[in-house]
């Protein structure tokens, strides 16, 4: 959670579009660390609990799908990204500037107004990344809490479920080639 919400840091200081070109190079270069920091953070832990309860025989089926998802996700953040820069750009510059939020050069503000807004979105997925990850993923306690009932036997408890792989091993493998 904690690699979620650093990336979602970098995302928020690079959306500081409002402020003058000196400092905004500061914050988007602090901003841009932080979000490969945490996606750095992200990736391979991700990766590993998407496949961890996967058996063997299905990993590189697995695999497969969790690159594709990733792939399409991407893909369609970056359409909805580019379509919130196009549309904030399309708002009246007399409009953003009546805020009195942007200072410095003023022939760009709708520009910069677009690609704040877009920003601010990838923020907001951010967001919902974070209360899916509170929601979904169970806590370590609650993990070693399921293990202890199910190891005394309680029948009530919910058992953790681990895939062992063991009865597709002695399934052959599929033919290669024609």
């Amino acid at each position: 959670m904690r690699d979620a919400m650093i990336t979602g840091v970098g995302v928020l200081l690079c959306s500081a579009t409002f402020l003058l070109i000196e400092q905004y190079i500061v914050l988007a270069v602090i901003g841009f660390t932080l979000f490969g920091i945490g996606l750095g953070f992200y990736a391979t832990p991700s990766t590993d609990a998407a496949l961890s309860n996967v058996p063997e025989a299905q990993v590189g089926l697995a695999a497969g799908i969790y690159t594709m998802a990733s792939s399409l996700g991407s893909a369609i953040g970056v359409a909805v990204f580019a379509a919130l820069c196009v549309a904030g750009q399309a708002v009246s510059p007399e409009f953003v500037q009546s805020w009195g939020l942007f200072i410095g050069r003023q022939d760009t503000i709708a520009l910069r107004f677009g690609g704040a807004i877009g920003l601010l979105f990838n923020v907001f997925m951010v967001v919902i990344a974070l209360a899916s990850i509170i929601l979904t993923v169970p806590s370590q306690k609650k993990l070693e809490a399921q293990r202890a009932a199910a190891e005394k036997g309680d029948t009530d408890a919910e058992a953790p479920v681990i895939h062992t792989g063991e009865a597709l091993r002695d399934v052959a493998p599929p033919p290669i080639g024609n």
